[in-house]
């Protein structure tokens, strides 16, 4: 995926694609050579070993997300090149992890995003992210809070987006706490399994 700015963190992601070729697509269809891309996701990365040795290990004040974008925009900015090779096969169970802690996991996407702009971008960038994503946030809640009502309050699905939506933005309105994330809530899928047992 291309590196975070406000552009892609900001706009509309269908309006990006339309603009610019760069957003269209992951992986261009009927690619089979690596090529190079600005970063890979952590589910299925490799890097060698000078390279690990030159950049350092992942910064660990990233719990959940960003940590992976992150290396690579250490990488690139150290010369090193990051490609994709399409024709590898990975199976990843996008979202399994954050589905018992969604709330949860929403806000820390929001926290480790802040943390890769303060980092990369400086403070005004950060400040404007902040400003932008919190208008586009109320926006959410009021559309997500009209779609409960056009419901009647009846569609799971749509009660469940107003409740993850009106965390973040309550997050957001609290300060934005970069400390205090999920570490301590979040539990691996066999560690969740064990708990059930145990009650």
């Amino acid at each position: 995926a291309p590196f975070p700015t406000l552009a892609t963190e900001l706009i509309n992601k269908s309006l990006l694609r339309m603009v610019s070729p760069k957003y269209r697509s992951k992986v261009p269809d009927g690619a089979t050579d690596p090529f190079e891309v600005d970063s890979v996701i952590g589910a299925s990365l490799a890097i060698r070993g000078k390279t690990l040795a030159s950049i350092g290990g992942l910064d660990e004040r990233y719990f959940f997300f960003f940590e992976e974008t992150d290396w690579c925009f250490q990488c690139k900015k150290l010369g090193w090149k990051v490609v994709c090779v399409p024709n590898a096969v990975v199976e990843h169970g996008q979202g399994e992890s954050s589905k018992p802690v969604l709330v949860d996991t929403r806000i820390e996407f929001y926290r480790s995003r802040y943390r890769y702009f303060q980092k990369n971008h400086g403070k005004l960038k950060t400040a404007l992210l902040f400003e932008g994503l919190l208008i586009k946030l109320m926006i959410e809640n009021v559309s997500a809070f009209l779609l409960v009502l056009l419901t009647f309050g009846k569609s799971e699905k749509r009660k469940n987006r107003l409740e993850v939506v009106g965390s973040v933005l309550k997050w957001h309105i609290q300060g934005c706490r970069l400390s205090e994330g999920l570490e301590g809530k979040f539990l691996l899928p066999e560690e969740r399994a064990h708990e059930e047992q145990d009650v």
